[in-house]
């Protein structure tokens, strides 16, 4: 398991998440921020996983 820093900011908002990158057992990763548990993502890499949950992209 892999845990990674991020901030999400803008003129009136600044957020602090911690993004979980997790192997799957099928394959790929799955990927959720801490903050958020409900709010998962699935793929084949960790690099596309990685995409799913910056905001910046």
């Amino acid at each position: 398991m892999t845990k990674l820093e991020f901030v999400a900011e803008g003129e009136h908002f600044f957020m602090k998440f911690t993004a979980v990158y997790k192997p799957a057992p099928e394959g790929g990763f799955v990927a959720w921020l801490e903050e958020m548990p409900n709010l998962q993502t699935q793929d084949e890499t960790m690099a596309e996983a990685k995409n799913e949950n910056d905001p910046h992209t």
